[in-house]
């Protein structure tokens, strides 16, 4: 009876060091999945050509540093030689926990291979679209008294387009440069625009009061290859005595 004891005792205690393995092989896994988790890199859900874009690393704090690093395939605009291999774009050594940003600008708008690694082990590869997000063409005015400034913002680049800026009759106008020539009651020049970039313009404008002129406005229009893009504005009006 008693050997028969002894081997029951041996195979529960074998049953319990099988079982506490098994646990600790679990919390093991699963602490490794959980940590996992806490490692990311955040890709912007919209990422436009020529803007800054930021990028998130998240990752738990560790004993010393960890090293960040993101890599972008292609021709290294650093060297001379033309090879299409991957090249850091950043690649630092944090110490404790994330958020961190990373900042970066994309010139033109595309697919890119990118990969990322945070502390040790491979790196992760993925693809990042860059749009042409564009802006929507916009023209404006702000001011009071006899000093305005004018702001209009194209859509699309144009080369030597047709600007036109319409005053009323007996109306002093100064601020615009000598590209700038008079034709009638209009100022026109011909200029190159770029799609995004707002150009501004601050004038003076004073109405000559001399009695005869009793309308009392100052600027009416603006047009940009003869298509006014004056919209819902109002009229520009000085009153006189």
């Amino acid at each position: 009876m008693k050997r028969i004891t002894l081997l029951s005792a041996i195979v529960l205690m074998y049953g319990c060091s099988v079982e506490t393995t098994e646990d600790f092989s679990t919390l093991n896994a699963s602490a490794k999945a959980q940590n996992s988790e806490e490692e990311n890199f955040i890709v912007p859900e919209l990422i436009c050509e020529g803007e800054e874009s930021t990028f998130v690393f998240e990752f738990p704090e560790k004993p010393g540093k960890t090293a960040l690093k993101v890599q972008l395939y292609g021709d290294d605009p650093s060297t001379t030689e033309e090879i299409e291999e991957w090249y850091n774009i950043f690649d630092e050594q944090i110490e404790g926990s994330g958020p961190v940003d990373f900042y970066y600008t994309f010139e033109e708008a595309g697919d890119y291979s990118i990969r990322y690694q945070i502390g040790g082990g491979g790196f992760t590869e993925l693809m990042v679209t860059v749009e042409n997000c564009g802006c929507e063409e916009s023209f404006n005015y702000e001011g009071a008294g006899d000093t305005y400034t004018f702001i209009y913002t194209p859509a699309e680049d144009m080369e030597d387009a047709h600007l036109t800026f319409t005053f009323a009759q007996s109306v002093s106008v100064e601020g615009f440069s000598e590209n700038w020539t008079w034709h009638g009651q209009t100022m026109q020049s011909n200029v190159e625009l770029e799609a995004c970039v707002p150009l501004t313009w601050k004038l003076t404008l004073q109405k000559k009061c001399d009695g005869s002129t009793p309308n009392n406005n100052v600027w009416t229009d603006f047009k940009v290859n003869d298509v006014s893009k004056k919209g819902d504005l109002s009229n520009i009006v000085q009153s006189c005595p």
